[in-house]
This record gives C-alpha cells, structure tokens and sequence, in this order.
C-alpha cells in the first residue's frame, strides 16, 4: 500500500474472504485494485484543494496566500476540480498543462512555461498533503511532466543609463530619484524598501537595517517582517547616505510626523512602481551580508556616479 511518511515503513493491507480459490482470486483481484484507491474520506480535487489550504496557508505569508488562491481558483479547480482525487492520473495531470499552453489561460491565452510551473507546485503540495491523510497512496503529480521553465534572461540596466534615469527623475521628483539611487546602489527589493522606517537608518554609521516588507495581501497592503524575523543591516555609500540626508530634510519641511522615527522614508514611491517582478533587482545585483558590503557599496555608488577610474581599478 505504499510507504507511510511518518515511519518510512511498508504498508500493508489483508482481507480473509471464505469461499473456493476461484472465488478468493477473483476477490484479491478486486482487492489489489481498490488499494490503489483512497478511503471514504477522500473527495475531489477542488475538495483537497480548499481543505489542504486552509490548514496549510496560516503558516504563508499574506504574499503566498493570493498567489496561492489564485492559482487555485483560476487553473486548477477550472481544469481538474471535480475529478475525485482517487481516480486522478498523472496523464490527466499532463493533459492540464497541454491545455494551459495551448491558450487556456485566464485572458484566453497560453500561459508561459515560467507561469505554468505555479500550478504544478501548487498541485504536488497538495497532493502530497492528500498521502499523508492517505485520501490516495501515491502522488500522481509526482511523475508528471510540466514544462520545463528556462532561465529569465537578464538584461540590468548599464551605469550610464541609472545616471540618465535618475537625473531625468531629479529635478521633478528628488524624493523618487533618492528612492531610485538608493533601491540601486543597495539592492535592496522593492518590498524592503517600502517598508522602511527613518528609525532604520543609521546615519552615524552609514548603514541601513531591513527587517520588514510592505506587501500586497489579501485584502490590501500590509506590513510583515521579513521570512527569518532578522534585520539586515547593509552598508551605504558615502553619496547614498548624503542624498538620504536630503531626502530627510525635504520631509521636515514638509512637517506633518513625516520624519518620526516610525515614519516610513518614502511614501509616494509605491504609486509610482510597476516592476513585473520585485526579485529582478536582488537577482542583478545581490542581497548585501553583514560584514562584507562596504566595499561594494563604495564601487557600486562609483559606477553611479559615473566614476570611470574607479570602474577601472577595480
């Protein structure tokens, strides 16, 4: 009957039927069959579903709860809902994904191998979940076949064009253009830059601490500490932390509690952004470690500032 998770022992199952041996084959026969099976308690997918995530997603962040849902709603309960999770094949699972690429995204159009790779996941996790309430005794996501998702190509921005851009934000925006630098010159997400607070800025050191993220959830945004509950303190440059300097001074005259120590450092950023994906900074430019970033902060805020000896040097 497979092997159960908790124990990694072998199941077994065993049935005394009374009778003659044609009739004790033909009962072990339907025996094996039905032990391919889920018990009484199993249902559908979209049963699973809606069970599995609501005791699975109090641990998710609000970030993971939408993706998640949407997801869910939008692919997996369309294409596979009402199928009965004990007679779910890993071929109709093939067939789903055939069908999301063929066109049946939400707007009618085929999902991208990168996009199609959400449902799949979504759908081994809780199919999983389903074996370890033995709904089924194995996972026929397990051998499915989604496409395979190619690298993103990534194509950053060159030193000369953040120079032309933040000079172009400069002189309408400055608390923008302080927001562009400083989002470029540390690497920090878009997330992690909306969150924080004058209170995490040290300018007596010249470093920042990121503990927090503002987010999208469920029902609107909302402010959560980061995945390990740690600050990250990242280096800043010499330029960074005088145009930081600026910036809050700019917030004093504005008055209003814009520079208390709860105060957020920018608000009028999150209007103004529309990046396809917050991760394409961290993934150009890497999440700076305690201890090891002055450096690269200082070459950094250099090819900013368009300091080619020092983009030769080093």
């Amino acid at each position: 009957m497979g092997v159960n998770s908790s124990t990694g022992r072998e199941r077994w199952a065993t049935k005394t039927v009374r009778g003659t041996r044609r009739f004790a084959t033909a009962t072990l026969a339907e025996f094996v069959e039905d032990a391919g099976y889920a018990r009484l308690r199993s249902g559908t997918v979209a049963d699973l579903l809606d069970r599995w995530m609501g005791q699975a997603s109090s641990a998710w962040s609000s970030t993971t709860v939408v993706q998640t849902r949407s997801v869910v709603e939008h692919h997996l309960k369309p294409q596979l809902g009402h199928v009965p999770v004990n007679k779910l094949t890993t071929i109709d699972i093939d067939a789903m994904y055939l069908h999301l690429l063929r066109g049946s995204g939400r707007d009618g159009s085929p999902l991208a191998p990168g996009t199609m790779h959400r449902p799949h996941v979504v759908l081994h996790r809780a199919l999983t979940q389903a074996v370890r309430w033995e709904w089924i005794w194995l996972n026929p996501a397990a051998n499915a076949s989604p496409p395979r998702v190619a690298p993103a190509e990534i194509r950053p921005p060159t030193p000369d064009q953040l120079q032309r851009l933040v000079a172009s934000v400069e002189a309408s925006d400055p608390d923008f253009a302080t927001y562009l630098w400083l989002a470029a010159s540390t690497g920090a997400r878009r997330s992690q830059m909306l969150g924080l607070r004058w209170a995490d800025i040290d300018f007596s050191h010249s470093a920042i601490g990121l503990s927090r993220a503002y987010v999208d959830g469920p029902v609107g945004p909302v402010l959560r500490a980061t995945k390990t509950h740690r600050t990250y303190r990242v280096a800043v440059d010499a330029e960074s932390m005088l145009r930081l300097v600026h910036h809050y001074r700019r917030a004093l005259e504005r008055g209003s509690g814009a520079v208390s120590g709860q105060a957020f450092v920018f608000t009028v950023a999150a209007q103004r952004l529309g990046h396809a994906r917050a991760s394409t900074t961290l993934n150009v430019y890497g999440h700076c470690v305690p201890g090891a970033d002055r450096d690269a902060a200082d070459y950094i805020a250099g090819l900013l500032a368009g300091d080619a000896d020092r983009e030769r040097t080093v």
